[in-house]
């Protein structure tokens, strides 16, 4: 058995305790604020860092400004003239262009939770819709009478407008999506895409009460699919920034043209009613 002082045992724990308060109370006086400095550094030149390079891969701003506007005037212009063809009025044409102008970017931005979508924090956008829609208006109202014999031209015109908005929307869609909090999801920033430059035609549709132009012809959709996802590809994964985004812009503007002049479309099941 060990013989001993059980004292000295409980002077030795207690002595210890001392020093180990001693050193945790140092720890915190002294190495934890310079602890806590560096984390918070650490993480900040982490976020800067990340910040700049995702800034190396976002195209420059005047060419994100100026393919929104071409987009914007091209899907005005394509709204407004199937508003026109399906004879609503001054209000209904307006309507209709800027629904198909900033539909799709409304939706965007929603899913994003980037609220108030950007086309109320920055309404000259909007004012620019409502302006080529209403030109669109006062030109055809005062050649009303060869309106409705240019039918077949009017829908070329439509075709080249509908076909530079998708590929202006497209581009400027999956921009967008790089620039949230989700450029990491690679589908969703796709996605975002292909619903910006198709979203304001779909809503065009169906507020005329037409099936969705998407749905039914022209590989409409896939042309935007192919070039937001060109875009993704060209811009952010391999670091061609604007060339990236006019390859891209041409890509989609030759398909959906190709499409509709040689009525590329795809497979579908015609199904026959049987007569009453």
């Amino acid at each position: 058995m060990l013989r001993g002082d059980p004292n000295r045992f409980i002077s030795c724990g207690a002595a210890n305790s001392c020093a180990a308060g001693v050193i945790h109370s140092a720890f915190s006086i002294f190495l934890l604020p310079f602890a806590e400095k560096y984390c918070i550094m650490a993480m900040a030149s982490r976020r800067v860092q990340a910040a700049a390079q995702k800034e190396k891969t976002m195209l420059p701003e005047i060419l994100m400004h100026t393919m929104e506007w071409i987009g914007t005037i091209a899907f005005a212009v394509s709204g407004a003239l199937v508003a026109i063809s399906c004879s609503l009025d001054l209000f209904g044409v307006l309507i209709i262009g800027c629904i198909t102008a900033v539909g799709g970017g409304i939706m965007r931005d929603i899913l994003i939770h980037n609220l108030p979508p950007n086309i109320f924090s920055n309404p000259v956008v909007l004012g620019l819709a409502v302006l080529t829609s209403l030109m669109v208006f006062i030109i055809a109202y005062l050649r009303h009478r060869s309106f409705g014999q240019l039918k077949e031209r009017i829908d070329r015109i439509n075709n080249v407008f509908d076909a530079l908005g998708l590929a202006a929307f497209s581009v400027t869609g999956v921009e967008v999506a790089c620039a949230s909090e989700y450029s990491g999801n690679v589908l969703l920033v796709i996605t975002l895409g292909v619903l910006t430059g198709v979203g304001g035609g779909v809503l065009r549709d169906v507020l005329v009460n037409e099936k969705p132009y998407i749905l039914t012809k022209h590989i409409y959709a896939v042309a935007s699919i192919l070039g937001s996802t060109l875009h993704y590809l060209l811009s952010h994964r391999l670091g061609v920034q604007v060339w990236g985004a006019v390859i891209a812009s041409a890509v989609t503007v030759t398909i959906r043209l190709l499409a509709a002049k040689y009525r590329w479309n795809l497979p579908k099941i015609k199904v026959e009613h049987p007569r009453d």
